[in-house]
C-alpha cells in the first residue's frame, strides 16, 4: 500500500538525517578536542584586544546543538583583574561560567565572531578608590578607520544574565550601585554606533546610593520589567524608560537619561506612580524619609520624583518630589486634617 512506501521512505530520511548529524558532530568534536589550545588562545586574543587585563580562564568546553548551526563555547572559572589588582583587591570579573555563541565558519578561518554572550554566577565589580586607582582603565578603545568598520565582526545582539551581582564603587564620589541576583534577557538592534535593546529585568536592590553620606535610595527592594534602553554614540549617552518597573511593590513610569563621558557624567532620573506615603518614603534615602515621615495621608496619592546628578561629581543629587492629594486625610504630628486637596512639592 503506498502509505507503506512513505513511512519507509520517511524512516530511510530519518536514518540518513541522524548519520549526517552524527557524521557533523564527530567532526566538530574532532576539530574542538584537536584545536582545544588554538580556540582558547584565539579567545584571549579577543578579549585581550581591547583591554590590558589579566585574563584566566578556567576551562573550555563546547555544546554544539544548543544555537546550532553555530557553536556555542562554555567558558568556565574566568576571572578578570586589572594591573592594580594587589593594590585594591576589587576583581573586576569573576563569573562560574560564560558562554558564547560562535560562527563556525569563522572559527574554521581561526577567527572570533560571536552574537550572544550569557554570563551565568559572576561577580561584577566596577572601582575607584579615593587614590585615583581604577579597576576599569583596563579597557582601552581603538580608534575606528573605514578598514576596520568594513572588516568588523557581527555585533552581539543577544545578552543573557544569570545569577550576577553588578557593584559600581567610586569612593571619592561617595557613591555606591550595587545589585545582586541579576536576571536579565535582553535583545539589542544596531543603526551604524548606536544602538536599541528591549531588556527583561530582574534584580534586588542592596544599595542606590549618589552619596553613601546620606543613605540609599531602593534599599532592599526588588525590582523587575521590561525595559527599553537607546545608546546614542554622538551624545555618547544612554536613556532607559519603562512603562512599568517594579521596585518594590508598587510599579513605577521610568524616563531615565545618563551621559558616559567619565569626565561630566550628568543623568536624570524621572518617576511617576500613585502609591502610599508610606510606600513611597520607604523608596527614599534615610535623610529624606525622615522628614517626610513626619507626614502621613490614608489613601494612596500621585507622587513624581526626579532626581537630577552628576556622577563624575562628589555631593548630593537634586530630588525634587511632587504630589497631587486630592479628597484626602492629611496626618500630621499634632493632628488630622480630613478631605484634603492640595499639591505638595519637597526639593532637599
Amino acid at each position: 500500500m503506498p502509505y507503506k512506501k512513505i513511512l519507509k521512505g520517511v524512516g530511510v530520511f530519518i536514518m540518513v538525517l541522524v548519520a549526517v548529524l552524527g557524521l557533523v558532530t564527530g567532526l566538530f568534536s574532532w576539530y574542538f578536542t584537536s584545536h582545544k589550545k588554538e580556540i582558547v588562545a584565539l579567545v584571549n586574543a579577543k578579549i585581550n584586544e581591547k583591554s590590558t587585563a589579566s585574563v584566566v580562564i578556567g576551562d573550555i568546553d563546547y555544546k554544539l546543538f544548543k544555537g546550532f548551526p553555530s557553536m556555542t563555547l562554555a567558558l568556565s572559572q574566568v576571572v578578570v583583574k586589572d594591573s592594580m589588582w594587589q593594590a585594591h583587591k576589587r576583581t573586576l570579573l569573576r563569573a562560574k561560567k560564560i558562554e558564547l555563541r560562535l560562527n563556525v565558519i569563522a572559527l574554521l578561518g581561526n577567527q572570533i565572531e560571536m552574537d550572544k554572550i550569557e554570563i551565568q554566577q559572576a561577580k561584577i565589580h566596577l572601582f575607584k578608590g579615593k587614590n585615583g586607582l581604577d579597576n576599569t582603565l583596563l579597557f582601552r578603545v581603538k580608534p575606528k578607520n573605514k578598514e576596520d568598520k568594513k572588516n568588523s565582526p557581527p555585533s552581539i545582539d543577544q545578552i543573557i544574565l544569570s545569577q550576577v551581582r553588578f557593584i559600581s564603587e567610586h569612593q571619592e564620589n561617595h557613591k555606591l550601585f550595587d545589585f545582586d541576583s541579576i536576571s536579565l534577557q535582553s535583545k539589542v538592534q544596531y543603526d551604524g554606533d548606536n544602538w536599541h535593546a528591549f531588556a527583561d529585568l530582574s534584580t534586588h536592590a542592596r544599595s542606590m546610593a549618589f552619596n553613601t553620606q546620606r543613605g540609599s535610595f531602593i534599599e532592599n527592594k526588588k525590582v523587575e520589567g521590561l525595559l527599553g534602553l537607546d545608546f546614542n554614540a554622538e551624545r555618547n549617552s544612554i536613556a532607559v524608560v519603562s512603562k512599568e518597573l517594579a521596585i518594590g511593590n508598587t510599579f513605577f513610569e521610568v524616563d531615565a537619561r545618563f551621559n558616559l563621558d567619565p569626565n561630566t557624567s550628568p543623568f536624570k532620573i524621572a518617576l511617576n506612580a500613585t502609591l502610599l506615603w508610606r510606600e513611597a518614603s520607604s523608596l527614599l534615602s534615610n535623610n529624606i524619609s525622615e522628614k517626610v515621615n513626619q507626614f502621613d495621608f490614608k489613601n494612596p496619592i500621585q507622587v513624581g520624583c526626579t532626581i537630577n546628578g552628576d556622577m563624575s561629581k562628589t555631593g548630593d543629587p537634586e530630588i525634587l518630589v511632587q504630589a497631587k492629594i486630592k479628597n484626602n486625610d492629611l496626618k500630621l504630628p499634632d493632628g488630622l486634617i480630613t478631605a484634603c486637596t492640595f499639591d505638595a512639592t519637597f526639593t532637599n
